[in-house]
This record gives C-alpha cells, sequence and structure tokens, in this order.
C-alpha cells in the first residue's frame, strides 16, 4: 500500500512573486532614469541654434512599466537623422563607426548620398553614455 505527501508551497510562491514584483519595479525604475539622463544629455548635445529648438524639444521618451520592460526614447523632428548621421559622403564616413543596429538606422533614412551636411551625434552619444550607467546599476 502506497501513500503520498502534499507538501504546500504557497508561502514559498508568495515570496517568489513578491522578489518577482520588486525586481519588475526595479527594473521599470531604472529603465526611467536611464530615459530621462539619456534625453537629457541628447537635448545638450543638439546644435543649439538648429530649426529654434524644434530638434531639442522633439526629444522624448515612452516610460517603461513594471509589465513592459521596455523603455523607447524618440525624436520626432523630421530631420533628426540627418542631423544625427549627417549626409552624404559625411555619412558615408560616420555611419561605418557606428554599431550594426545603428547602422541600420541610418540606411532607413538614405536618400541619394549627395548630400553635404555634417554630422552632429547628439542620441547616439548620450545612449552611449547612459547605457552604461544602466548596466552598471542593475549589476
Amino acid at each position: 500500500m502506497g501513500f503520498t505527501i502534499d507538501i504546500d508551497t504557497t508561502a514559498v510562491k508568495a515570496k517568489f512573486d513578491k522578489a518577482k514584483d520588486q525586481m519588475q519595479s526595479t527594473m521599470s525604475n531604472e529603465l526611467n532614469r536611464f530615459a530621462v539622463l539619456a534625453v537629457n544629455q541628447a537635448k545638450l548635445f543638439t546644435t543649439p541654434n538648429v530649426n529654434l529648438g524644434f530638434l531639442r524639444n522633439s526629444i522624448h521618451f515612452e516610460p517603461s512599466t513594471p509589465e513592459t520592460l521596455r523603455v523607447q526614447i524618440a525624436v520626432s523632428a523630421f530631420y533628426a537623422a540627418y542631423i544625427e548621421f549627417g549626409t552624404g559622403i559625411f555619412a558615408a564616413s560616420y555611419v561605418p563607426t557606428l554599431p550594426p543596429e545603428w547602422q541600420k538606422l541610418a540606411m532607413q533614412h538614405f536618400v541619394s548620398g549627395k548630400g553635404r551636411g555634417r554630422q552632429h551625434p547628439f542620441l547616439f552619444p548620450a545612449i552611449e553614455i547612459n547605457i552604461e550607467k544602466l548596466k552598471e546599476r542593475l549589476k
């Protein structure tokens, strides 16, 4: 004749759930902190006289939540990519120095390769500076 032992893990599961919720909240807060810092830094890196501050004012972010754990930084000025990456020969020499995902982003804005605008990176350096800080805080 066999027997069964039932072990109640409800209390342990509740502790794990609470720890998970706390971790997600902490990660979301850190992502939002990263975004605030990166957006502010990017605004400092913009050229002050570009379209009377329209570029600077168009830099924003969509915040993270504990459920999404995703933050999105955006620049809504239609010409932002041309300022960030440059055009023509300037873009051709600058863009290959960027990480692949940034190169892909730059190529989405390629038109003819005949532009003459120098690059004025503002978002890439702000992201790079602050992503390292985020990684350190999350360790």
